[in-house]
Formats: structure tokens, sequence, C-alpha cells
């Protein structure tokens, strides 16, 4: 009875979580935070360029967001930071000469002393299949003067320690960490790395969104995204290296509710344990009495041998 008990109590603390699956209508105005952090080795800040691009004909370089970049040395080692922004760039502007072209004798240094960037932070993106695009491509005329000194040795050899979307998670807490990489498909990702490649690469990841949301006990509600990436990748022949994320939105919505036992429950179940095993127990000790009683009987009467 002890250990039904136990079991009983360990059921009625235990977490539920159903599932469920639906079309969501309400998501397709959402706009969906982007979470990152990505090093990339050869490429210097000051070079560095995010671009959105949407099936809606949507170009954008000035993107909404908070993205801080920083400066790496050889050994990884952060040296300097600042925002992300583009100059002098309308919201639908597509000349890259309109945008404000960095120092050019910095930049070279920054080449010179192999450095790179890492990129930080969240932007958002429309709920509309599409993709983000990193390169260099903004600072195209610096790109072009460096090739005149043959200078131009940059590539996207990069490593994606976190890309999710929606909600964000501190990452500088190793439990949350911890839970990013373990919670589903949440940050795919995470971790990936391209490194030691010989020439200039284009890069593409292919993600497939698909909408989830978590009901807690508490009434919360918290919106989150689950994706699956394929990879591709080729050499640069013509134009710039680039580092693609084409991504497509499913419209199914998966909901993971959180219940568990409710108390009235835990005491019917606590009470139908009680009253079976004192029913078992009745049954049980009818049957010995009996026995004995049986037994008694044919004794008084000489049949026991």
């Amino acid at each position: 009875m002890i250990l039904l008990l136990i079991n009983e109590y360990s059921n009625y603390r235990q977490l539920i979580i159903t599932t469920l699956t639906y079309v969501d209508k309400n998501r397709g105005s959402d706009q969906i935070p982007v979470n990152i952090e990505l090093d990339l080795y050869n490429l210097p800040c000051e070079l560095l360029s995010i671009e959105i691009r949407n099936d809606l004909g949507l170009v954008v370089q000035n993107i909404e967001g908070n993205l801080t970049k920083y400066n790496l040395n050889q050994n990884l080692e952060i040296t300097g930071q600042k925002k992300y922004e583009l100059e002098n760039l309308g919201r639908f502007g597509h000349n890259h000469d309109h945008i404000a072209q960095p120092d050019y004798e910095l930049v070279k240094q920054q080449i010179k002393n192999k450095e790179g960037c890492r990129l930080e932070g969240h932007f958002f993106i429309d709920a509309v299949p599409g993709s983000f695009i990193i390169s260099a491509k903004a600072f195209y005329p610096t790109i072009e003067k460096l090739k005149r000194e043959g200078l131009d040795t940059t590539n996207l050899e990069h490593k994606i320690k976190f890309l999710y979307f929606g909600q964000s998670v501190d990452t500088k807490n190793r439990f949350a960490r911890l839970a990013l990489f373990t919670k589903g498909l949440i940050n795919t990702l995470g971790n990936k790395q391209r490194i030691n490649e010989k020439f200039p690469m284009i890069y593409q990841y292919y993600l497939k969104i698909v909408p989830s949301k978590d009901k807690y006990l508490s009434g919360k509600e918290v919106n989150r995204y689950q994706y699956t990436a394929n990879s591709f990748e080729d050499l640069v022949y013509n134009g710039l290296p680039a580092l693609y994320f084409k991504y497509d939105l499913s419209p199914i919505t998966i909901e993971y509710k959180h219940t568990k036992m409710s108390f009235l429950t835990f005491l019917i179940n606590i009470f139908a344990i009680l009253g079976g095993v004192f029913t078992i127990a009745g049954i049980i000790d009818a049957i010995i009495h009996k026995s004995v009683l049986a037994l008694l009987r044919k004794a008084e009467m000489n049949k026991i041998q």
C-alpha cells in the first residue's frame, strides 16, 4: 500500500505536457525576432553588413533590432565593439554607393592583422518566406579598392554559436544555454561551423521554421519557433562571399500545454487505493478465517489424520 501511495503522489507532482497541432491564423501579421551570435573569423567588423529580403519584395539593410559587432583578434579575443548600423541609406535603397564607407586605412590594417568579427543580438523579420544575408556587399566600393591593392583576402569562415527565433534567452546564464541546446529544434544550428576553407565560399542554410507555443501552469504563454536546417556551399565565381539564411514558415503551430493532476483527482485516487487495499485485505481475511474454521471443525470430528 505504501508503494501505491508513493507512486500516486509521484504522479500528482509530475508535469504533463500535451501537444496540440493546429493552423494559427493570427500568426501571419507577426514580426519574428531573430536571435544570433555568430563569429566570422576573417571578415572585419567594418565590412560586415546584413540584408533582409522576402517574397513581398522587401529589401532592407537598415534592419530593425539591437545588434552589436565585436572586433576579434587572431586569438578570438574582443578588442572593441560598436552598434550595427548603416548610414545614409533609405529603407528601400539599392544603390550601395549611398552607404557611408568605412575608414579605408583602418580596414586595411584590420585585414593585415587578420581580424574577425562577432555579431551578437537580435533583429526582426516579417512572417513571410525570405532570407537574411551576411556579407560585405554594402561596402562594395571599399572591397573594390582593396582588390586593386591585392588585399581582398576576406572570406566567411564562421561559427554559429546561437541562432534561434522568438523570445530571447539569457545566453550568459549556463542553465539557459543548456536549455537552449537541449530543447527540441529551437537552436538547430547551434555550434555549427565552417573553417579552414582554402577559397572564398558562399554558404547557404535552408531553414524550415515551425511556430510553437508553450502554455505554462501559471497561465503564461511563450511563443517560440522550432526549425530544421539543411546547408549548401559553393565557390565564389563572381561577386562576393556571402552567408545566406533562407527561411520558410510552416502554417502549422505546435502547442505544448503544461498540466498536472488536480488535487481532487489525487484525493479520489488515494481513497480508491485505500478502499481497494482494505477490500482485498477483507476478502483475504475472510478466506483465511473460513479455512481455519473448516479445519477446526474437521479436527473436532476426528477427521484430520
